[in-house]
């Protein structure tokens, strides 16, 4: 019996170190929302942080694959992308960053945060204008790298696919 209850608790352990894990974090409510109203376009910002963005590359996760997956998305929404060399100062930027580090070569940690960034007022002094993220989401989890860029864009798909919810609510 003991054995057996040892055989349990290893196998219990394992899968959890062993597994992927995530936890998502939401930025999309009734105070966000609003922000999304009247909103025709957007630029695309993809960052992944150093020192990880090698590994990141190596496994198949690069910028360029996060930025070509979110402009679809944001053009299957009916939402505008504009390019960088036509980006005006008052052009909402939809910013995603990717952080994390790799243990061992053997377990990916991650963070992954995609945040609306509009010119906004304040409303104790209207005449001070600031950049600020209106909307946002993010998740944090770790993963082995054979599968972290599946899983990773995975969670970016969903991230973007609340986000074109959100627009089509404020945007009938």
């Amino acid at each position: 019996m003991y054995i057996k209850k040892c055989l349990i608790i290893s196998f219990v352990v394992s899968s959890l170190l062993l597994s992927p894990s995530t936890v998502l974090a939401i930025g999309d409510d009734q105070y966000s929302r609003p922000s999304l109203k009247g909103l025709r376009k957007l630029a695309v910002v993809v960052q992944i942080g150093k020192p990880v963005s090698d590994d990141f590359e190596k496994v198949g996760l690069t910028e360029e694959r996060i930025r070509t997956s979110i402009e679809l998305k944001l053009r299957e929404a009916k939402i505008d992308v504009v390019y960088r060399e036509n980006l005006f100062s008052d052009t909402p930027i939809l910013h995603v960053e990717v952080n994390g580090s790799i243990k061992d070569g053997k377990t990916f940690s991650f963070l992954l945060e995609v945040e609306l960034w509009q010119k906004s007022f304040l409303k104790r002094d209207p005449k001070i204008e600031v950049v600020a993220a209106t909307w946002s989401m993010g998740a944090f989890g770790s993963g082995l790298p054979s599968h972290i860029a599946k899983d990773m864009m995975g969670l970016i798909n969903e991230m973007m696919d609340a986000f074109t919810k959100a627009y089509s609510s404020e945007n009938p």
